[in-house]
């Protein structure tokens, strides 16, 4: 725009006008960063922050997660070495009935050893015995109790009978039954 000298009207206008225009300028200038566009340097750096934030989130949820596992872990060897403990416990009473049984069936076997050879030394002093029919007698011994079944010809050798179980050694109780036949009771 062509002012002419001596305009001072005209000249007021265009330093009006210029002025109008430079407050715009710096109007527009005085914007703050959040409504002016990014630029991709800044959009990047942005995106960062966000992934590593995001990092953070998950590094701690992770760490959480592991100490988590952690006490489940400690918990279960807790309770494997309780179930060791009791298993090894049970092995250990086994074993230790199994010693008890094993020893009462030693006990049994040196009873029955017992009780058959005192069976053996009654028969023989029964068939030694010149007033007793050792054949007509029926010997058992249980755990040291002998047994006399079957029939004497006297009273006589009913009692020798007695006598001589009741002298063996190993002998713990007779019982006698044995019967005199008719007609012999001399």
């Amino acid at each position: 725009m062509n002012v002419r000298p001596g305009h001072a009207g005209a000249r007021r206008l265009v330093a009006v006008l210029i002025a109008a225009l430079a407050g715009a300028g710096l109007a527009a200038c005085d914007r703050h960063e959040s409504e002016q566009p990014k630029t991709l340097g800044q959009q990047v750096d942005g995106a960062v922050a966000d992934g590593r934030a995001a990092l953070d989130k998950a590094g701690a949820a992770t760490d959480r997660a592991a100490e988590r596992a952690g006490e489940q872990a400690r918990e279960l060897a807790d309770d494997v070495r309780q179930a060791a403990g009791r298993a090894g416990d049970a092995t250990a009473d086994a074993a230790h009935d199994a010693k008890d049984k094993a020893g009462a069936a030693a006990d049994a076997t040196g009873r029955a050893a017992t009780d058959t050879r005192i069976t053996a030394e009654v028969k023989t002093a029964l068939a030694r015995a010149p007033e007793v029919k050792a054949r007509d007698i029926k010997v058992e011994t249980d755990d040291g109790r002998v047994r006399l079944q079957g029939e004497v010809e006297t009273f006589a050798a009913r009692e020798k009978a007695e006598q001589l179980a009741a002298s063996t050694p190993g002998v713990r109780s007779v019982d006698s039954q044995l019967i005199v036949r008719q007609g012999k009771a001399s």
